[in-house]
C-alpha cells in the first residue's frame, strides 16, 4: 500500500499559523474585556496582553472596528458598558 505524500502539504499548516495565530490574538479581544469588566482577570493582565493590540489599533486605524467587535461581546454577554 502506497502512503500519502504529506510533502507538498506543508505551506499549507505555515499559511494556516501565520493567519490563524493573529486571528485568534484579535478575536479573543472581546471575551478578555468581558472577563476584564467582570473583575474575572486584572486589568494588569489585560494591559500586558493586549498593549500590541492596543498600539496596532492606533497606527493602522482600526480601533473603530476593534471597539465595535468588543461592544458587540459585551452586549452579548450582558457585560456593563462603563
Amino acid at each position: 500500500m502506497k502512503r500519502p505524500d504529506k510533502s507538498g502539504k506543508v505551506w499549507l499548516y505555515v499559511v494556516g499559523l501565520l493567519l490563524g495565530l493573529p486571528l485568534c490574538y484579535v478575536l479573543s479581544s472581546g471575551p478578555m474585556v468581558v472577563l476584564t469588566y467582570r473583575k474575572v482577570i486584572p486589568e494588569s493582565v489585560m494591559e500586558t496582553t493586549y498593549g500590541p493590540l492596543v498600539w496596532l489599533m492606533r497606527e493602522t486605524g482600526t480601533r473603530e472596528a476593534v471597539e465595535a467587535y468588543v461592544v458587540v461581546w459585551l452586549q452579548l454577554t450582558n457585560t456593563p458598558i462603563p
